[in-house]
Order: C-alpha cells, then structure tokens, then sequence
C-alpha cells in the first residue's frame, strides 16, 4: 500500500543516469505556494497543525486511490470496518467510494494502464488512468478535493507532456481529452473535461513552469 506514497507525495524520481528529477506535481507546486502559505496562516489561526492536516489530506486521498484502483481492477470494496482507520475518515472513504462507483457504473469504462509511472530526463510522474471512456481515449486524474483547479489542468498538461517526451507517441496521438475527477463528501462528484486541443496552452505554460523550477532549482542549490 505504501507504493503510491512514494509515487505521488514524496515524488522520488530519477532519470536513466541515476539524477534525481522533479515531479509533474512538484513543478506544478511552484504556482500553489502563495495559496499554500495563506491556507497555513488560516489554519493557524483555528490553531490546527499544518503539517498533520497536510499528511490528513494526503493519506485520504491515497486511500481513496488506492480503493477506486481495486475497484476498477476487481469490483472490490473496501473494507468499512477497518480498525486502524477511524470511522470520520471511513466515512468520507464509503462517501467517496459510493459517489466513484456510481459514476464508473454509469459509463463504459476500459481501463489500459492504471498508476503508470512515466520517467524522462528531467521529469518523473505517475497517471492514475489512461482509458477508454464512452469511446474516447481520456487521460484521467483523480482528485480528493472539494473543486478542481487550475492547476489540477496543468498537472494534466505535465502528464501529456511526459507521454510525448518519453516517445510514447502511440498513447499520446490516441488521446481525445483529459478529464480531472474531484471527488469529495460534501461538494460531490464533478468532472471537468479539456480536449487535447485545448490542452496546447497549458503544455506550453507547463514546459515554461519547468525551466523556472530548473533555474529557480539551481540557484537554490549553489553554495553560498
């Protein structure tokens, strides 16, 4: 269960000579920070720990990933009753999952690679789905938050980016769409759809994003 941790939240990747290498998410990280640091102030504010708040997040998302990946592979649910989980979170868990399944039920779905981990010479990146749905090949991306973003379309942009670049042109020039799935408790289920078309601006902002982590990487890593 731990694989995934690693994949997606602590984003160890390294190129073919060993060189540690950004993430899709890291590189997108780079435009949330002005958000991040005002959530932290607010959550100060209702004095919640930022960091244990942070790990919350990320453990519910990687259990709800980890659920819907066994649920399209097999048709298995998770177990609801789990005594390491405390029931608030199994609650948001069986809410989620009742909110996924419906919607995966209500659609053709052939799932071709699920968690597929992506590494070129300067980026790394696991995709959560790349499928057939109702007759378009989509690359999806779940997410665990109340709404989707902005950058949530760029992380996708990242993930194209990634296809192309590691010369998976066959994946790449099927492609119809990209499609972000938020999935939480209390707003729903939404989904928001860019074709490929469409993404073209956002690749290009992405591969821009990239250079300035590169640079930005660098003079951090100078010695004073």
């Amino acid at each position: 269960g731990m694989k995934r941790m690693k994949d997606k939240d602590i984003h160890a990747y390294y190129n073919e000579e060993g060189k540690r290498i950004p993430s899709v998410t890291q590189v997108v990280s780079l435009l949330a920070k002005q958000g991040i640091s005002e959530w932290a102030n607010m959550l100060g504010f209702y004095h919640k720990n930022y960091d244990k708040v942070l790990k919350e997040y990320a453990e519910n998302g990687t259990r709800f990933h980890e659920a819907a990946e066994k649920y399209i592979l097999d048709g298995e649910l998770p177990n609801y009753n789990d005594p390491f989980i405390s029931s608030k979170h199994l609650e948001s868990l069986k809410k989620r999952m009742e909110l996924f399944t419906n919607w995966f039920d209500n659609h053709e779905i052939t799932p071709i690679y699920i968690e597929k981990k992506f590494v070129s010479d300067d980026l790394g990146g696991t995709i959560d789905m790349y499928c057939l749905l109702d007759d378009k090949y989509t690359l999806l991306d779940f997410k665990t938050s109340k709404n989707v973003r902005e950058t949530h379309v760029l992380q996708l942009a990242g993930y194209l980016n990634l296809i192309r670049d590691t010369g998976h042109y066959d994946l790449y020039d099927k492609l119809d769409q990209v499609m972000v799935l938020s999935i939480h408790p209390d707003t729903g289920l939404h989904e928001y759809t860019k074709t490929i078309e469409e993404m073209k601006e956002y690749r290009f902002l992405f591969y821009r994003l990239l250079v300035l982590f590169k640079d930005w990487n660098s003079i951090l890593t100078k010695d004073w």
